[in-house]
Parts: structure tokens; sequence; C-alpha cells
């Protein structure tokens, strides 16, 4: 049970990291949309290996909101995966405090 409660914890704790980077990827994703949109310029300079394409402003904002987008069904799925993993964990642990019965409680008389 100990291995089993260890490796849902591992699990959790990548799921927490994962979900903290798609986060922040989304923020920088927006932050990219709105300083285009301010620019005022009519195409984006894309890179595209060692060149560099030049892309109409809509399409790669459609292009950056469909990543916001797979990012936040990503995040969906992963939030699912989070509670799941939480529940584990927790069942896992009572399981063992069951077990091995209350802590020895330490008196000194």
């Amino acid at each position: 049970m100990e291995t089993q409660l260890n490796e849902k914890q591992e699990e959790l704790n990548v799921t927490n990291v994962v979900l903290a980077r798609l986060a922040q990827q989304n923020r920088v994703l927006e932050l990219q949309i709105q300083e285009i949109k301010n620019s005022g310029n009519e195409k984006v300079w894309e890179s595209c290996g060692k060149a560099f394409l030049g892309t109409p402003v809509k399409d790669y904002e459609t292009k950056l909101n469909q990543q916001i987008k797979d990012n936040k069904d990503s995040v969906n799925s992963l939030e699912k995966k989070k509670h799941y993993l939480e529940t584990t964990v927790k069942t896992t642990f009572d399981n063992m405090s069951k077990f091995l019965g209350p802590a020895p409680s330490s008196s000194t008389a």
C-alpha cells in the first residue's frame, strides 16, 4: 500500500506541475494575442525552421486561439485526473491508517 501511495503522490505532483505549465502557456498566448492586436501590423513574421514567413494577423491569432483551446481541453482532462489521484491518495492513506491502527502517543510520565 505504501508503494501505491508513493506512486500516486508522485503522479499527482507531476499532474500539478503540468497544470501549472499549461496555465502559464495560456497566459503567454493571451499576452501574445493582445500584443499582436495592439501592434496594428497587417502581418506577423512566423518562424518556419531557418526561414520566416509573413502570416496575416488574423490567421496567426486563429492559430494562437486554437492552441489556447487545446490547452484548455488538456487542463480539463488533467483536472479530472487530479481529482481521481487526490481521491486515490486519500483513500489509500485512510486504509493504511486503519490497517496500522492509531499512531502511538508519546507520553512521558
